[in-house]
């Protein structure tokens, strides 16, 4: 019986672990396609920036008498920093203000000199343009007194025909018609004048007119008696001491005439004074324009004495003391400054992925001095030029800025491109590639099933399927498995 026993035991096989495997499955993990989303996102590093972040200094020479700052301070927009000894720009603008009042003045007087002499000139000329009407209306009256005159011995020397009677008869009817209409001229004259409506020499022109056509009217009506009487030798005697005497009154006539308007030449050229008197006017404006930009500089020098802030923000550096004197010639730096509300990201990206890169992207962000907290923004520029590693810069707008938040700082950011949203994803460890094919292994009645699939984005070890899967599906997770082999499923996520 022992004997037997043993022999049996010898003769049974020993299971391998394929065959148990074949029999009872392979033992594998899965998970279960389902729908999720995946970011798509580039990385960028850089620093903190600031566009407000300067060096405030002064080119004015003296004692720094006050420094109303100290590093860390937070100053607002105008607040005084520092006061630079004032007291010779003080002395500066004083002097300044009184060289710009005697300026003025000389201006002040300058345009009253010449608007009096402009008066007085274009005054004198107008006295000299009614002096040549009166002279040219005297001599037109001598003209006619002559020729009057030679009629009237013409007459009687060579006696009158009934023709010429007629003529001096109706020369007189003329004359008198003339004389009277000129009256009445004279008349509206006085009238005019007596109420300030015309000027003393157009009343004085009106009764010269009158004048000499009453000369004229007598002239002629002696000529009608000559005529109609005949002439004795008397009368011829006295009718050529007339023409004599006409002919006398014409040059003298002539010579005033010519008087006159020598006069009115001298006046006109007076014009030449009255053009240098506002010539000066001129100059004495452009002293008063430089007096008064003088005075502008030195009271700017004298703003510059109380050095204020250019913008809200913070010390972040001070240069000087009370007591030292600033340098002169150049610049004397007082304090670092920037504004917080103007800090900005700059961050640097792979030439790459530069070309995905668009304004307006949302940017999450992480920066080193701050732990435990992130920081939002969006790209605001991109500068265009590559570094000689060819990497490029990009702008980032922070939405939020604190007070703890300084320039200079490292920082990271995380630029998203795309978001797909309720798309199938799986874990990277599921998927599997061989000769340029990516693939999965499902579970399909406990069998494992081979299917190619199309791999879209990653994100924190998760992928996009694209194509070969859909939700529910189960993929092989953990195990060593070929297609259509039985399957244990020892876990199911």
């Amino acid at each position: 019986m022992l004997l037997l026993f043993i022999c049996s035991c010898k003769e049974k096989k020993e299971v391998t672990r394929e065959e148990l495997h074949k029999k009872e499955g392979i033992p594998v993990e899965v998970v279960m396609v389902k729908k999720g989303d995946i970011l798509i996102t580039v990385m960028a590093s850089g620093e903190l920036k600031a566009d407000d972040d300067i060096t405030v200094s002064t080119n004015n020479k003296g004692t720094i008498e006050k420094v109303s700052v100290k590093e860390g301070q937070y100053l607002t927009a105008g607040q005084l920093i520092a006061v630079i000894d004032p007291v010779d720009l003080q002395d500066q603008t004083s002097q300044a203000q009184s060289a710009l009042n005697s300026a003025v003045s000389r201006l002040s007087q300058a345009q009253s000199n010449a608007i009096l002499l402009d008066d007085q000139v274009e005054a004198s000329i107008k006295q000299a343009e009614a002096g040549v009407k009166g002279a040219e209306a005297q001599y037109i009256q001598a003209q006619a007194a002559l020729k009057a005159a030679k009629e009237n011995l013409s007459l009687v020397e060579e006696g009158a025909r009934n023709q010429e009677i007629a003529r001096a008869e109706q020369a007189l009817i003329q004359a008198k018609a003339n004389l009277e209409q000129l009256e009445i001229d004279l008349g509206r004259a006085k009238r005019l004048y007596d109420e300030g409506a015309i000027s003393k020499q157009n009343l004085e022109v009106a009764q010269l007119k009158y004048n000499v056509a009453l000369a004229e009217y007598r002239s002629v009506e002696e000529q009608v008696d000559l005529v109609k009487e005949g002439a004795r030798t008397q009368e011829k005697e006295g009718a050529k001491l007339k023409v004599e005497m006409a002919q006398a009154a014409l040059d003298t006539a002539r010579a005033g005439l010519e008087q006159a308007k020598e006069l009115l030449n001298i006046q006109k050229s007076k014009r030449t004074q009255v053009k240098v008197a506002y010539e000066a006017v001129e100059v004495a404006r452009a002293d008063m324009e430089q007096a008064k930009a003088n005075l502008a500089i030195v009271k700017r020098n004298l703003q510059k004495s109380f050095v204020k802030a250019p913008f809200a923000g913070y010390v972040t550096k001070l240069y000087v003391k009370e007591g030292e004197y600033t340098n002169n010639p150049g610049t004397t730096s007082l304090i670092d400054m920037f504004n917080p509300s103007t800090l900005y990201f700059e961050g640097i990206v792979s030439e790459k992925d530069i070309q995905n890169i668009t304004k307006g992207l949302t940017v999450t962000i992480k920066i080193d001095g701050v732990t435990g907290k992130t920081f939002s923004g969006y790209i605001k520029d991109i500068i265009p030029l590559a570094s000689e590693s060819r990497q490029f810069t990009v702008k980032i707008t922070l939405n939020e800025t604190k007070t703890d938040l300084k320039p200079g700082m490292f920082a990271r950011g995380e630029i998203l491109l795309a978001s797909h949203k309720d798309i199938p994803v799986i874990p990277d460890k599921c998927i599997k590639t061989q000769d340029d094919k990516t693939y999965v292994f499902i579970v399909k009645d406990l069998k494992a099933v081979r299917k190619d699939i199309v791999k879209g984005p990653s994100m924190n070890n998760r992928s996009e399927i694209m194509e070969g899967l859909k939700e529910g599906d189960k993929v092989i997770s953990s195990g060593f498995v070929k297609d259509g082999d039985a399957l244990q499923v020892v876990n199911e996520e």
